[in-house]
């Protein structure tokens, strides 16, 4: 295991790059953040979606009912 002193705080929260710990250029930067970035949106659009999918589902209370009463034409 390793030591405190030994130990690499790698990237930032969300990164995947392969250059973790890294002194990054002001490009790589931007590109990292902007990589964050689209993930963070991407990540919030697929909870969204299956927030949206679980609470909106069918249920018998809410599903169109038959009509009761014949129509006279």
């Amino acid at each position: 295991m390793a030591t405190p002193s030994t130990m690499r705080i790698q990237g930032t929260t969300l990164a995947w790059t392969e250059r973790y710990g890294a002194a990054l250029s002001t490009r790589d930067k931007a590109l990292e953040v902007g990589r964050d970035l689209a993930f963070a949106i991407t990540l919030a659009v697929m909870v969204a979606g299956a927030v949206g999918f679980i609470t909106h589902a069918p249920s018998s209370e809410r599903m169109a009912r038959a009509a009761e009463t014949n129509r006279a034409l």
